[in-house]
């Protein structure tokens, strides 16, 4: 699976591990894993670890995923660190994804530092 989703054990954060090429059914896998977690613990706080991401999906992908996670019911409580890929292909989808979470209400912000996207969501 190009994918894992765990509760961060120090702090009540939600993280998703992407690697690889992911195709729209891998990053909604990811999503709906994602978001029945963080409703399971009762957490809005998302550590999305893109580092080892390659991309496979498009924009218009990234668009409606953003749409379906506006539509999970999370609204303005999400907040979200985004550690950005090394592939700079896929650094400019992880900032498209971040303007369009942005746009749906989301606080979104992507990071090449671990320890200052950390430090951020925990604010």
């Amino acid at each position: 699976m190009p994918w894992e989703v765990f509760v961060q054990s120090e702090c009540p954060v939600v993280e998703t591990r992407y690697a690889g090429a992911l195709s729209m059914t891998d990053l909604v896998q990811a999503v709906d894993a994602t978001i029945e977690t963080a409703l399971q613990h009762g957490i809005s706080r998302f550590f999305s670890d893109c580092l080892a991401l390659q991309g496979g999906h498009s924009l218009t992908d990234l668009y409606f995923l953003a749409q379906k996670v506006a539509e999970s019911g999370f609204g303005g409580n999400v907040r979200e660190a985004v550690l950005l890929p090394v592939l700079p292909a896929a650094k400019d989808e992880a900032l498209f994804w971040e303007n369009t979470a942005r746009n749906r209400g989301f606080v979104v912000r992507v990071f090449d530092d671990r320890d200052a996207a950390q430090k951020w969501l925990l604010e």
